[in-house]
Order: C-alpha cells, then structure tokens, then sequence
C-alpha cells in the first residue's frame, strides 16, 4: 500500500466513526503515531515550564495579589453559582498566577492575604472569605491545550474572549502550535500588560496579536476563529440587562465548525445569565472529553470545569 492509498484509508475511517468517539480515536492515533523521543521532550518540556514560570513571576510583580485593575468594577451575579457574594465577603486571586491551597497559604503566610473576614469591626466574629478567579488555572490551560481537547493546532487561529492578564496567550504560544492567538481585551491596563509581556519582555508577538475593543465589535474576527475560548467570560463584567444581547451576539457570530471551550459548561453559563433564547441544541453539540486522574485530585477536579463544543 503506498501513502496515497493509506491516506484513503484513514480518512474513509475517520468518516465512519461515531462523532462521539472521535476524540478517543485521535487521542489512541496519537499515543501509537506520533511518540516523541521522550528524553527530547523531556528537555523541551522543561524549557517552556521554565519560561511559563518567569511568565508568572514577572505577572506578580506587575499586578496587586487581586490582580485586578485600578478602579476595575466588579459586578457581582445574582445567581445559585455566587449566591451571597459581595465586595465585603469575596477576594479574588487569579488562578493563573496563584493556583492552588498552597499558594493560598503562602499569601497568607506572608500577610498578604487572610482567609478570614470580621462580620463586626472590633468583634471576634469572623467568617471565610468567598475566593474568586477570573482566569482560568495552569492545570486547565495545560488540559485545554493538551491533545485530550485542542491536539493539533497547525494553520488554526485561536481566540480568547476577554484576555485579561494574557494567560491563554502565553500558554497557547507555548504549548501549542496555533498559527494565531489573538486576545480582545477591554481594559486598557490589562492591554498595556499584555504588549509589555508579548512584545517586549518574552518576544511572542510572532504567533499573539492583542486587540483592544469591545468584542461586540470584533464580529470578523470571531467569525475567523477555529478555536474560541471563554472563561467565565461576562460574570463579574456585564450587568444581567445586557447578558441576553452579547450571548446572541456570540451565537450568531461563530461559523459552523468552529470549536468553543468554556469554562464552566455553556448550560451553566447561560443559565447563571438567564439566557432563555438561544437553543443550545440547535447552536452546538458538546464533545465529550477525557478528563485527566492524577494525584493532583485539585487540578483534576479543576479540569472537569472544562467543557469544548463544536458550533453547528
């Protein structure tokens, strides 16, 4: 059999395959085809942990441990999801730069962060802080990027919605092999970061562009995208009036085959932002995934927030 006869016969099977068990086919295509030599991919993988972690390191030093913009406003969802949640009772730390108990206990530790809010100014009487992240965690962008969701990302254009501090940016650039990865970001301290880490301090603008606008007004690129990624995108940012017209505007703006991950399910999503006029059924069908078990029971149960669609 020569190559052109093997392609034939490869596509003519993934042409018969069940759509739902199409991921597990790749994931068993890529396990026996494309072995790497692992001492090389060990040397390579450690090169860019060491790189992501002077990402991180460089992000902490620019941003407060709320990582959250000057006079930033938050507004908090009427919904089960943060039922309760306040500006008095909730702290946000990124999940990027601080992702885990241990780095919680760390700021802690160092007395920059408490755990514990009074109830009562001058009383004992205290209650836990409600903790918050507005990106996604390193585990979930390794995951997202990992040939478990995303696989091969050659001649594909990626783009994150609401790009915030660069997080899906800096990942993708270094784990994946996207030809673009363009972030729209509304807040122009959050864009002045993002130049400063892409252009000037780790030289990723060959693959990154960053936009600055209203995604309402960035219709072409959505309509571009292979990839979309929204991570808990609106809450906290858009007030509920205006939930309805931005999801439809998302619906509608995205081109069949198109593929979107969100975290948390886009059932939970539009049901926390009490969208009642988009058909899910009708827009996209979920793909099941394979979520990691490791002994990192808190990475992988953060993993399991992950959900990917593909847009009919």
């Amino acid at each position: 059999m020569d190559l052109k006869q093997a392609k034939k016969q490869f596509n003519d099977i993934l042409a018969s395959i069940d759509p739902a068990q199409e991921h597990n086919f790749m994931e068993f295509v890529h396990s026996h085809f494309h072995e790497h030599d692992e001492e090389e991919e060990t040397e390579e993988m450690k090169a860019k942990d060491e790189l992501l972690n002077l990402i991180v390191h460089e992000l902490r030093q620019a941003v407060p441990v709320t990582a959250e913009a000057p006079n930033e406003k938050i507004i908090f969802p009427d919904n089960e999801d943060f039922k309760g949640y306040s500006k008095t009772n909730t702290v946000h730390v990124d999940g990027f730069l601080y992702g885990g108990e241990e780095d919680l206990d760390d700021l802690c530790d160092q007395g920059k962060l408490s755990r514990n809010y009074c109830t009562d100014c001058g009383s004992s009487r205290t209650e836990p802080y409600n903790f918050i992240s507005h990106s996604a965690t390193i585990p979930q962008l390794r995951f997202i990027f990992s040939h478990l969701v995303l696989g091969d990302l050659k001649g594909k254009t990626v783009v994150d919605v609401g790009s915030r501090l660069g997080s899906v940016l800096y990942m993708g650039h270094l784990f994946s092999n996207a030809s673009k990865l363009i972030g729209i970001e509304m807040n122009d301290f959050f864009i002045t970061l993002q130049i400063q880490m892409v252009t000037k301090k780790f030289k990723m603008a060959d693959r990154i562009r960053i936009i600055r606008d209203d995604v309402k007004n960035q219709k072409e690129i959505l309509q571009s995208a292979d990839v979309v990624i929204m991570n808990n995108v609106f809450d906290f940012f858009v007030p509920e009036s205006d939930m309805e017209s931005l999801w439809k505007f998302v619906s509608t703006a995205l081109k069949p085959g198109c593929r979107l991950v969100t975290l948390p399910s886009l059932e939970r999503s539009l049901e926390n932002a009490k969208v009642k006029n988009i058909n899910l059924k009708k827009w996209v069908k979920e793909i099941p995934l394979q979520y990691p078990e490791s002994e990192n029971s808190e990475a992988d149960e953060d993993c399991r927030e992950v959900h990917l669609y593909q847009v009919l």
